[in-house]
């Protein structure tokens, strides 16, 4: 036995040993190489994805803003008027403005960062804050949708009550006083501190938004 081992080259066998390991850690480090390069091409895809997207959100943001002014101001106008019933013809041209309201309806571009959601590959995008601040401009977009529905499904329908109180073939309205009553006031009320929110909100994404691309520029290769 003892001269079976002495005639084992021990060296040899070490080396031997050593090239198994060495070429297995090769392996696995160009394997882990392969790996690290093509989740890198994947982040700058997903990043390029994710920054047309955001460019087109601000762009409707921007307009619905911008829309959201001007309808801001036929409310105060409203406002002003209402209490006089020889007002009433002004008063109507106005809630016609603010019937325009479904151009506020604001519909982001949501499909980078679903599918990087539901695949796993969120987890592609390195740095952090990006991640967070994605997250956090979905949850607005989620708060804004809400508010926009409240806003379709139970205040509407009491403004058109009062946009439809005209007679489009005399061009008169139909009850002048309509718009004389607490009701009228509060509803216009009512409407206008839910636009306020939902303009917040908007103003609130823009912000984040500008803040994503900037960080976004920075991460993407030249």
């Amino acid at each position: 036995m003892r001269r079976f081992l002495s005639n084992i080259h021990w060296g040899d066998k070490l080396i031997d040993i050593l090239v198994v390991v060495l070429g297995i850690t090769i392996a696995f480090a160009l394997n882990n190489w392969r790996e690290n390069r093509q989740n890198a091409k994947l982040e700058q895809q997903y990043l390029r994805n994710l920054k047309e997207d955001l460019v087109k959100d601000s762009v409707g943001l921007d307009y619905s803003i911008s829309h959201a002014d001007e309808i801001f101001f036929s409310i105060e106008r409203i406002q002003r008027l209402a209490g006089q019933s020889s007002n009433a013809d002004s008063i109507y041209v106005y809630l016609g403005a603010i019937g325009d309201d479904n151009l506020l309806i604001f519909k982001p571009e949501d499909y980078s960062y679903s599918t990087m959601q539901q695949t796993g590959n969120i987890t592609l995008i390195e740095t952090d804050s990006i991640r967070r601040n994605l997250s956090q401009l979905y949850d607005t977009y989620e708060l804004l949708e809400m508010q926009t529905d409240f806003a379709f499904k139970y205040q509407f329908d009491r403004l058109f009550t009062y946009y439809y109180n005209y007679d489009f073939q005399s061009q008169t309205t139909v009850d002048d006083q309509m718009y004389l009553t607490s009701n009228f006031r509060n509803t216009i009320r009512f409407y206008s501190s839910n636009l306020k929110e939902r303009r917040r909100l908007m103003r609130e994404a823009l912000l984040k938004i500008r803040s994503l691309l900037h960080s976004i520029d920075q991460e993407l290769d030249e």
